[in-house]
């Protein structure tokens, strides 16, 4: 995920690593011109943000079982109950009506 938002960024991930002293990431992202970057102050909220309803019901669907574990793990600390499914394709083919499959 790191690499694909640094590439998408016009940056690089670079991974360093040697035995027995460990490894070293560096994240690397272009410098913008001065006139293509607006600063402004981040707002500041004047009251606490609502909590999610904690009856909720996440669907978690990754054939990355890295990615999903995290969304799984993720979802629990909100209080949400997470439905995780491993195969986005067979989880398409058994929530169709009966009717519809091939």
């Amino acid at each position: 995920m790191v690499h694909g938002l640094m590439a998408q960024s016009g940056g690089e991930l670079v991974l360093k690593s040697v035995v027995g002293e460990g490894t070293t990431a560096e994240l690397w992202l272009p410098l913008a011109d001065k006139g293509e970057v607006e600063v402004t102050a981040a707002p500041v909220l004047e009251a606490p943000l609502d909590p999610a309803p904690t009856a909720l019901t996440v669907l978690a669907v990754d054939d990355d079982s890295l990615v999903l574990m995290n969304t799984v793990s993720s979802s629990k600390i909100w209080g949400w109950r997470p439905s995780r499914h491993h195969r986005a394709r067979k989880l398409w083919l058994h929530s169709r009506p009966a009717s519809c499959r091939t």
